[in-house]
């Protein structure tokens, strides 16, 4: 298996958008992610990290 190239991401901890109303909706939408993983897969008991991809606040991210 590949590892994963970390070089294109960032930790969700550092996600910044393109202004602080985009970063405050990007944030919102990593709870809301975060909240589907934890209740929905009971495959997942915790998240140890977490990242973010790309995206546009209130429409669309990618959380790895």
């Amino acid at each position: 298996m590949k590892p994963i190239d970390f070089t294109k991401i960032v930790p969700a901890s550092e996600l910044v958008g393109e202004d602080a109303e985009d970063t405050s909706l990007l944030n919102a939408m990593l709870g809301e992610a975060e909240e589907y993983i934890l209740a929905q897969q009971k495959w997942c008991q915790s998240i140890k990290n977490a990242y973010f991809g790309l995206g546009v606040g209130g429409v669309v991210a990618v959380f790895f």
